[in-house]
């Protein structure tokens, strides 16, 4: 399973990283073990409405990150902790969770965690940027 970590600060400040432990080091974090990436699209799903999960790679940096659509993270941000919880109970039911035996509250923890590092950012540019760990 793909490993993705979640960073929140500004596009700037992340290009500015020589890699991505300099992220880990420098800005809020969390990261998440899915069975595939179409588990993201399930998720901007549940979250937006719409199957519309858009990452945009960062240029002029080495390491692959992403910018996540920022129509997810106001979702996330306008989402209350208890509708976390029912998102979650949805994503753990959606396909690319089937064959997993994953427990819902480990999806909520993870989206209560995301959705804790966005509010709690003061970075007036702020966006979701994605690392995608390569599988060993």
């Amino acid at each position: 399973m793909p490993t993705i970590d979640f960073y929140v600060c500004s596009e700037h400040k992340i290009k500015a990283c020589a890699n991505w432990i300099e992220a880990a080091e420098n800005f809020p974090c969390t990261g998440i073990y899915i069975p595939e990436q179409s588990a993201l699209t399930s998720l901007a799903g549940l979250l937006t409405g719409t199957s519309t999960y858009q990452v945009t790679r960062l240029d002029g940096i080495t390491e692959p990150i992403y910018c996540l659509n920022i129509n997810i993270s106001k979702a996330i941000d306008g989402t209350s902790y208890d509708e976390i919880t029912d998102v979650a109970v949805k994503w753990a039911s959606q396909p690319p969770w089937r064959n997993v035996n994953i427990n819902p509250f480990d999806l909520a923890g993870f989206l209560v965690d995301l959705k804790s590092l966005w509010c709690g950012s003061r970075e007036p540019q702020k966006s979701i940027f994605l690392w995608f760990q390569e599988e060993t």
